[in-house]
């Protein structure tokens, strides 16, 4: 019964780790509840942990042709078990672990190839697959943020520089606009100015005909006057000739 029980431990620990990732590590410091804490980050990367014996395990590896050094085999030793892209969330984990002295990583096996513990250590201080994703994307976000920033300044700038033009193209036609309106005004004014001037040269000419019928009646009265002096003249002969005619008869009388 115990030799069945065997049989199917080391059948199924062999199902478990074929095509998988391995790391072998020793766990004498571990208790329960860090053993349940691994379990939870391994399974979250779709991994586990076993603890099997030793002479079991090493009888599962050889069923998968995978000859690992007899000390990964000796003591308190753990299998940590996971698929080749998220072996090296394993390692990390376990390198944490390790720095706190609660294990010691022995060995493991990646991609069908046997690595050491200096190996595994040196996965497990590199970044894990999704942070190399998220490396990626974010060196690959800034360039096209910077790139989006750069065509927003341009849009802004062209945006600018053609609200700029049609503001100067508004000005322009308002300034066109105010001369155009003004234009009726000058027109007004000239012809304001015109009637103005043309008013002032009639009533220019008004007050020179209503001036020329005195000038008329002192030319007349300078006449008449000269006309009464020549009236008076000829009084003044009439008189003479008078005095004449009468002068013979003076001397007529005398004679006689």
């Amino acid at each position: 019964m115990a030799n069945v029980e065997k049989k199917q431990n080391v059948e199924g620990f062999q199902q478990l780790i074929k095509g998988k990732s391995l790391v072998f590590f020793n766990y004498q410091g571990f208790s329960v509840k860090d053993f349940d804490e691994l379990r939870g980050v391994l399974r979250a990367d779709g991994g586990t942990v076993r603890v099997m014996k030793n002479t079991l395990a090493s009888c599962a590896l050889n069923l998968e042709n995978i000859s690992v050094q007899e000390s990964w085999l000796k003591g308190m030793v753990a299998t940590a078990i996971s698929d080749g892209e998220s072996f090296s969330s394993s390692a990390k984990k376990l390198f944490e672990i390790e720095k706190e002295e609660k294990v010691v990583i022995l060995g493991g096996l990646y991609a069908g190839e046997l690595i050491e513990a200096a190996d595994v250590r040196l996965y497990g201080s590199m970044p894990s697959q999704n942070e190399l994703y998220q490396l990626l994307v974010g060196s690959l976000q800034t360039p096209l943020m910077q790139l989006v920033s750069v065509l927003e300044e341009i849009a802004k700038q062209q945006e600018s520089t053609s609200e700029e033009a049609g503001s100067k193209s508004s000005d322009a036609d308002g300034a066109r606009a105010s001369k155009t309106a003004a234009l009726p005004e000058t027109k007004t004014e000239t012809k304001a100015s015109q009637e103005a001037g043309s008013k002032s040269s009639d009533a220019s000419t008004s007050s020179k005909t209503a001036a020329l019928p005195e000038t008329k009646t002192e030319t007349e009265a300078s006449q008449g006057a000269g006309s009464g002096s020549g009236a008076k003249g000829s009084d003044a002969d009439g008189a003479r000739a008078s005095k004449t005619a009468a002068l013979p008869e003076t001397k007529t009388e005398t004679e006689s």
